[in-house]
């Protein structure tokens, strides 16, 4: 398969996915657009494929060390994938959403768009 092709299925079923949800909202109001809607869950797989890929051009450039692990340029794949690894778990486990509401409670702060 070429990467044209992947490119094009992969954006095909994005656009399926989000035509879905608008479907599904047009006729039971029910919003899959929402934190636990299936586009959340699309996301978040997304997301873990891409810290997968990171993480494997992280093993593909990883010929030999010459100086210490941090300082050798293929490392930043490695920073990269533990990225998408993180912004998978908080679309998945909502980990600003509750720190922002542990703010406002702690602060006993009037939650505003400022303050989001």
């Amino acid at each position: 398969m070429t990467n044209k092709r992947l490119f094009f299925l992969i954006l095909l079923a994005n656009f399926l996915a989000v035509g879905a949800a608008c479907i599904i909202y047009i006729y039971t109001k029910s919003n899959q657009f929402g934190e636990r809607g299936f586009i959340t869950i699309l996301s978040v797989l997304q997301l873990c494929v891409i810290a997968f890929l990171s993480f494997e051009t992280l093993q593909a450039r990883e010929v030999s060390r010459r100086h210490a692990l941090w300082r050798e340029p293929f490392i930043v794949w490695g920073v990269v994938s533990l990225g998408f690894v993180y912004l998978a778990a908080d679309e998945f486990f909502l980990f600003h959403e509750n720190i922002d509401r542990q703010i406002h409670y702690i602060f006993n702060i009037t939650e505003t768009a400022l303050t989001d």
